[in-house]
């Protein structure tokens, strides 16, 4: 396995600010690449700044802070990356960029580990032309990674063991995280898994007359650090219908694009970053469009949409199972660290165990993954039987 003494970071955003402060603060240095020089001098200034208000907050001493700045570097030009073992990937979400930026690299690091931070793109497309493609990876971060404790490590088709063995040991023993490996395909894992959670809340709006906010408490009493409206917001409403439309032409009618998204991104409710979203905003507006979009509403109890929401969380885990994108293990500690699922509860697939897995597959009907058939007609639990 290759050993990792220095990182490049492509790309200064938000994520790849956070990232290079991660490295650093586990006493690794770290280079960022930036498009030009004018913002990797802001870059450095932006890092800089961050030390320093640790700094003041009392958290570091000034020995600290200066071996911290040190550590973290800024460059417009690939050529300063000459020397990193492992690049992390961290600019938009666009195919055609990626894959640029992977063959460049390819040629200039012949040697170094190459990962991507995307939360949705297939790997294996992103190494389209890398050469060996077997140092290949994806290492997708939850944001911000100075605090999500989760990492997810992706295997393309042609990434070879050694180069997820360095991962984990990276990982795990280097930044602290919890790692978990998982199968490229789109969405990955925990994604994948928090859209079969939320759709079902964003449907229950359009078909029924059902308060957000009960279903929010609903959540809250299970455990969920937030309700799932109070989520949909924070994470930004046309980000949700984009991840959506992905997830919909991944893995089909399960994911089919919600209207009532549509209509909030055309009006501006795009959670939080616009001030108004499912919460906030104009008294009213959200429920004007409901009543002139969805008519035909009917009545539904919000603890029945929130065992929906439940339940189709833990089918979608055991066709990541079923699909071998994830070992059980691997799917409960990606949900525990990487969704806030409760401590308390396990996991999905331990509170599948518990709830009974009969009782979820009857409820899921013609929906319900062949696996769980499975497990009703033999018997077995997910803990007793993977």
């Amino acid at each position: 396995m290759k050993s990792i003494f220095k990182v490049a970071v492509i790309g200064g955003g938000t994520m790849g600010a956070d990232l290079a402060a991660l490295v650093a603060r586990s006493d690794m240095p770290v280079v960022v690449k930036e498009l030009n020089a004018e913002l990797a001098e802001g870059l450095k200034a932006q890092l800089d700044q961050r030390i320093d208000s640790w700094l003041a907050r009392g958290k570091i001493n000034e020995s600290r802070a200066e071996q911290l700045k040190m550590l973290c570097s800024t460059t417009s030009s690939y050529s300063d990356l000459k020397d990193a073992d492992l690049v992390i990937e961290a600019v938009p979400e666009i195919p055609d960029l990626k894959v640029k930026i992977f063959r460049e690299l390819g040629e200039l690091l012949p040697d170094a580990i190459l990962t991507s931070n995307t939360s949705s793109i297939p790997i294996t497309l992103l190494a389209e032309g890398v050469k060996n493609p077997g140092r290949m990876a994806g290492m997708h971060f939850f944001n911000p990674p100075t605090k999500m404790p989760l990492v997810e490590l992706i295997s393309a088709e042609g990434t070879s063991r050694d180069t997820i063995g360095s991962l984990e040991v990276f990982a795990a023993e280097t930044l602290a995280k919890k790692a978990i490996r998982v199968k490229d395909r789109p969405g990955f894992l925990v994604n994948v898994l928090l859209g079969a959670y939320l759709v079902p809340a964003i449907r229950s709006l359009e078909n029924s007359v059902v308060r957000m906010e009960a279903i929010d408490e609903c959540a809250k009493k299970f455990g969920w650090p937030m309700g799932p409206f109070v989520l949909l917001d924070m994470m930004g409403v046309d980000l949700v219908k984009e991840v959506m439309n992905i997830l919909f032409a991944a893995y089909g009618e399960r994911f089919s694009p919600s209207r009532l998204v549509d209509v909030m991104v055309s009006a501006g409710l795009l959670g939080q970053k616009t001030g108004a979203g499912f919460y906030g905003g104009e008294t009213g507006k959200l429920d004007a469009i409901m009543r002139l979009e969805f008519p035909r509403r009917l009545e539904e109890d919000a603890d029945a949409v929130f065992t929906r929401m439940m339940y189709s969380m833990v089918n979608e885990a055991a066709l990541a199972i079923q699909d071998k994108v994830a070992s059980a293990n691997d799917i409960e500690t990606g949900c525990l660290f990487g969704l806030g699922f409760p401590q308390a509860k396990g996991g999905p697939l331990h509170y599948a165990d518990e709830v009974g897995v009969a009782k979820i597959a009857e409820n899921l009907g013609g929906s319900a993954c062949p696996i769980l058939w499975d497990m009703v007609k033999s018997g077995n639990t997910f803990f007793s039987s993977w």
